[in-house]
Order: structure tokens, then sequence, then C-alpha cells
């Protein structure tokens, strides 16, 4: 069925110093394809993990990251698109002030785990500096994308990567 949402309007949560706007959700593609608008602030990122159920993409909008995908590490700028196939361990941090990105799924599923772990945004605005703990404790554990470093050599982790079945 076709649809129409807005970032404005749509459904917003907190999340690893995130906010996560939910675009597209599964229910709207039949399982299919998920789509979120990420807006974020320097320092903040996701983990290494994978995804062994979906594929992932970043279509940047806005701003500088820097990605560990499998044993590479690569800067993304506005206007590049980044996917990363299943199974594929992966990690993001921002190096900008800000940044901001469509980050998508095939098929649908990490809008689930985000709408169930996450705390409901009241605003769908992300302030000038991050609102979640969780950003400072990954920059510490993630010294491979803050120093420029090859992951092997990453210290243990506080908490275990995200792998959603």
């Amino acid at each position: 069925m076709p649809f129409i949402h807005n970032v404005d309007i749509a459904p917003a949560y907190w999340w690893l110093d995130i906010l996560w706007v939910v675009l597209v959700n599964g229910a709207d593609t039949g399982g299919r394809y998920s789509l979120m608008h990420e807006p974020l602030p320097k320092g903040s990122g996701a983990p290494p993990h994978k995804h062994t159920w979906s594929d992932e993409h970043f279509y940047i909008l806005d701003g500088e990251l820097t990605f560990l995908v499998g044993d590479e590490i690569r800067k993304g700028h506005k206007g590049d698109f980044v996917f990363v196939p299943r199974n594929t361990r992966h990690a993001f941090r921002v190096g900008s002030e800000t940044a901001v990105f469509l980050n998508g799924y095939t098929p649908a599923g990490l809008e689930l785990a985000v709408i169930e772990n996450a705390m409901p945004a009241l605003r769908a605005r992300h302030p000038a500096q991050g609102c979640d703990a969780d950003a400072a404790t990954h920059a510490r554990a993630i010294p491979s994308l803050r120093d420029g470093q090859r992951a092997r050599s990453q210290p243990a982790r506080r908490r275990p990567p995200l792998t959603t079945p």
C-alpha cells in the first residue's frame, strides 16, 4: 500500500545517544525494508556489531563519519552511500560537530529493536549535546575508530556487540 511519512511527525526514539526517527517500518513494507532518519552529535555512534538477518545502508545527508566495515576503516561525507552486507562486522563514529544520515535495512527488523529498547523522544530534535551516556562508553571502548587503529587491537567491551537475529 502506498504511503508518505514525514520526518517531523514520524515516531522518534533515543538510543545510543542517537535520535532514531522511524520513517519506514516493516509493517509499511511487508517486512521487506525499513528506514530511519538519524541526527547525531559529535562522538556518537554504534559499537562494532553485525546483523545476521539484514543488509544495512547509510546515506549521509550532512557531516562526516568514520566507518569500520569488516577490517577496513573509511571516512564518509555528505552525499556518500555506505552499504554493509549482512554478517559483516561494522561500526561508526561521528567526527564532525553533527551528522545526519538515512539508515536502512533489508529486510526490515532493526526498527523493532529500537522501538523495544529505546526511550521514546518527546521531541524529534537533537540537542547540541547528546542525552545518553552510552556514547561516552562506546568512545572509550572503540579506540579503533577514535584513534584510527584496526579493530583487532581494541580492549574488551563492557557490553556484548549488538547482534540481532
